[in-house]
């Protein structure tokens, strides 16, 4: 398996649950990354803990040579990569001969009008075997943008431990007037901090007897460090001055008591106990680790209509959705939810739970990930 990294996200968190699930299936399984960050790597430390290989090269020849040699020691049967710049490692590494199949997997969706970068993703994906998409949305994009993809192209929504994350036993307290938002994403433009600063902004005037604290958790921005892969550098410093404009919002509008960020944590659990809601308010989705998360510990869930976010949250059954373009609409769409009672809050948060349970299984997504392996190797025999 291989990835560019195990530090805070999504597609890290759904990574370290199909490598564990793999394991438990009898499968032998190792680990490849593009970077030594290890945030996740206390996922992968069970019995027996799997193995990660970490690289170090510094080029993207070297990278590229250092996978290489790794698919050649460890020889597998099958290569399931998770994100763009693994894929296409993943992929090149099989020209012009692979003994292993190939399992490309799009984490992140975008359903605007994919530009030339993306279509040549799309490209390479041809040499794959299989593309795996964790969302409807983002699926149909791929079939539609490049016609050659669709007989390989498959959905396996993203999954979440219920056992892990479950509903805390905390007594059901008045919210009258006070409400706390909990928001996990880390800070990116893809995930609409500014506009959601805008959005606590306009509550606060038009609502000024609501008092709404926002505590967001994330990976945070730092500034590359001098040994950094150049690819890495312009994302990081496009995010960091991001951060920098964010912050200087949330000063200008005198939110910084209303409003504050903090780095990420491994244990998210107590965040979703003392929180009130969730919201997520990004430009654009896939099937969000957050919302599962939350709704597996019965907390309502605020969050934008896009990917297949509406999948998972039924307006008005376990949250609400709304138009992330529109900070008026996402104003509106908090002071809706806090005029609920606590016992509507308390059956929304109840309704997610059930969800969860029903559709997010850590077995069913594991399975059909076996299922892909065996059809795709079966295939290599015959």
């Amino acid at each position: 398996m291989v990835i560019d990294h195990l530090e805070p996200g999504g597609a890290q968190r759904q990574f370290c649950l199909l490598a564990t699930g793999l394991r438990r299936a009898n499968y032998q399984v190792e680990v490849f990354t593009l970077r030594p960050d290890r945030f996740f790597g206390f996922l992968l430390a069970g019995s027996p803990p799997i193995r990660v290989n970490c690289s170090a090269a510094r080029t993207r020849l070297r990278l590229y040579i250092s996978l290489r040699k790794w698919l050649h020691r460890f020889a597998p049967a099958v290569v399931i990569s998770f994100l763009s710049w693994p894929n296409l490692l993943v992929e090149l590494a099989g020209v012009p001969y692979r003994g292993f199949a190939t399992i490309v997997s799009e984490r992140n969706t975008d359903t605007t009008r994919p530009g030339a970068r993306r279509r040549l993703r799309y490209v390479f994906h041809r040499l794959a075997d299989c593309v795996v998409s964790n969302s409807h949305a983002q699926a149909q994009v791929i079939r539609r943008t490049d016609r050659l993809l669709q007989p390989k192209t498959t959905v396996i929504p993203n999954a979440v431990d219920t056992n892990y994350f479950r509903p805390s036993e905390r007594l059901i307290e008045s919210h009258q007037g006070h409400m706390r938002i909990l928001v996990l994403a880390r800070v990116a433009p893809q995930k609409n901090l500014l506009r959601f600063v805008d959005a606590i902004r306009i509550l606060r005037s038009h609502q000024p007897r609501l008092v709404v604290h926002v505590d967001w958790y994330g990976k945070l921005p730092e500034r590359p460090r001098n040994d950094a892969p150049r690819w890495d550098r312009t994302a990081i410093q496009r995010n960091l001055a991001y951060y920098e404009t964010v912050i200087a919002s949330i000063s200008t509008h005198r939110l910084a008591e209303r409003f504050r960020i903090h780095p990420a944590v491994e244990d998210v659990r107590p965040l979703y106990r003392e929180a009130d809601v969730l919201c997520l308010p990004s430009v654009y989705e896939g099937y969000p680790n957050v919302i599962a998360e939350a709704m597996a510990c019965a907390l309502p869930v605020l969050a934008s209509a896009v990917g297949d976010t509406d999948r998972l949250v039924e307006h008005g059954r376990n949250g609400f959705l709304f138009d992330p373009l529109s900070a008026e609409e996402i104003a509106d769409v908090i002071f809706r939810f806090s005029q609920l009672s606590d016992r509507e809050r308390q059956q929304l948060g109840e309704a997610g739970r059930t969800i969860a349970e029903s559709l997010l299984s850590v077995d069913v997504y594991t399975s059909r990930y076996v299922g892909l392996i065996h059809q795709l190797t079966s295939r290599r025999t015959t």
